[in-house]
């Protein structure tokens, strides 16, 4: 049976790009997820609309709906947007304003048409936005709130603002193929190196590991992928158990089995073995600090115990201020 599974994160930009930032310390910004896709609100040139957040693309594209023509100028010496199979698509680059509730920043982007994304979402789509936006900030998205959240930080890495916070449940380094943040997994006794990346609806293992270990997998299918460009492709899906970050256990999720040549995520030759993408970020608030070059993971648990700390916190504070008026 075929069923339809739309992926999109699985592309990065090439273009050299200067930007200039907001220098707010903290910044909290809402998002509400369409399927699998993560949406938040912004404007690009004053224009306010969607934009997708994919942690899996390190800049910007722009939706060629929205591209001023005056802007516009030639990528084909950068390569511009690349697919899963190595395909370039060369749309040029617009220089933009960006804003993002306090963020904001004037940046270049990749002009592609989203038209594709656009139809199978249902909403209008100004363009995506990838992680390097946010490199002068802890950057920490939070499924349990349904927000992300920037720290700015100093020299040595540590927030500018602090909040109070339970500790991670775990804590790992952040590595990078190309652009693309990895961390080290383990699936069944392998270990693994896995993208991070908002942008997949649905994580991606190496076919490979599917090919050596078929038996490990349950209830495999067969289902289509469509790219940023509408182009699709067959992949085998199939329940995966036994993924291990760090010491913590992830519940049984699905997985696609795609082959990762040396074209995946433009990353040339260097090796990874697939993406972590909406299965697994909805069980955590995840953060990833760039400066310590290090991956936090909060999960159910954590977020209860900081909870109780806040409660406690704020009761400690009325008594203070009871105490005061007395």
């Amino acid at each position: 049976m075929l069923r339809l599974s739309f992926l999109f994160g699985i592309f990065l930009c090439f273009f050299s790009i200067t930007a200039t930032c907001s220098q707010v310390d903290y910044i909290v910004i809402p998002f509400q997820t369409k399927g699998k896709t993560i949406v938040i609100q912004g404007s690009v040139n004053g224009r306010v609309g969607n934009l997708i957040l994919d942690t899996g693309i390190p800049k910007m594209v722009l939706n060629a709906t929205y591209a001023e023509s005056a802007s516009l100028f030639s990528n084909k010496e950068f390569g511009g947007v690349q697919s899963i199979d190595g395909t370039v698509h060369n749309g040029g680059i617009s220089l933009i304003s960006l804003a993002i509730q306090e963020f904001s920043a004037k940046i270049g982007a990749d002009v592609l048409d989203l038209k594709p994304i656009e139809r199978q979402k249902g909403i209008n789509i100004l363009g995506i936005v990838g992680l390097n936006l946010f490199r002068k900030y802890e950057f920490e998205i939070d499924f349990f709130s349904k927000e992300i959240r920037l720290y700015r930080l100093d020299k040595k890495g540590v927030r500018r603002m602090l909040q109070p916070q339970a500790l991670p449940s775990q804590t790992l380094s952040l590595r990078y193929e190309g652009d693309l943040p990895c961390i080290t997994a383990n699936l069944n006794g392998k270990s693994l190196q896995l993208g991070l990346d908002t942008g997949a609806e649905i994580n991606l293992l190496s076919a490979k590991l599917f090919e050596e270990s078929s038996d490990q997998f349950k209830n495999v299918q067969t289902k289509i992928l469509m790219d940023l460009t509408g182009k699709r492709s067959a992949a085998f899906s199939a329940q995966t158990d036994g993924l291990q970050i760090g010491v913590i256990d992830m519940p049984v999720v699905n997985a696609l089995f795609v082959p990762l040549n040396t074209h995946y995520g433009g990353i040339g030759g260097k090796n990874i073995d697939g993406l972590l993408g909406y299965e697994f970020f909805q069980h955590f608030r995840t953060a990833i600090n760039f400066k310590k070059r290090q991956v936090y993971l909060w999960d159910a648990r954590a977020i209860e115990n900081e909870q109780m700390l806040l409660i406690t916190l704020g009761q400690k504070n009325l008594n203070r201020v009871g105490a005061k008026k007395t």
